[in-house]
């Protein structure tokens, strides 16, 4: 069954567009050897939920807009952060980091709550 059908017999919603998010990766100045790593460790952000996960692994959410992390990242001023290859290549990511860690892919959506469409 598509995942769009699952989505409006469960949840009372349409799918209006679905798109790959595409990779995800770490990008540390720092090694990453183990899940206690990132523990008093700053780390760039771009959602609420990341947050909570950084949060969680005992490091430090920093909420850094795209355009200020590489001088961030030269000044130590946070040690990694959560983008894709395409950021962080075109930020010139590579020159402030060493250690690029694959994380994951995603699939993103829009989606119509019906009760509300139908009203």
């Amino acid at each position: 069954m598509p995942i769009a059908t699952i989505a409006t017999l469960q949840f009372d919603v349409e799918a209006v567009t679905i798109w790959p998010f595409g990779p995800q990766m770490f990008v540390c100045s720092k090694p990453i050897n183990s899940v206690a790593d990132p523990q008093n460790m700053n780390w760039r952000r771009f959602t609420a939920s990341m947050s909570e996960t950084l949060t969680e692994l005992g490091a430090r959410s920093v909420p850094l807009s795209i355009l200020k992390l590489y001088p961030a990242l030269e000044r130590e001023v946070t040690s990694c952060s959560v983008t894709s290859p395409i950021s962080a290549n075109a930020g010139k990511r590579p020159e402030a980091t060493e250690f690029p860690i694959p994380l994951s892919g995603s699939v993103q959506a829009h989606l119509l709550n019906l009760g509300w469409w139908r009203c």
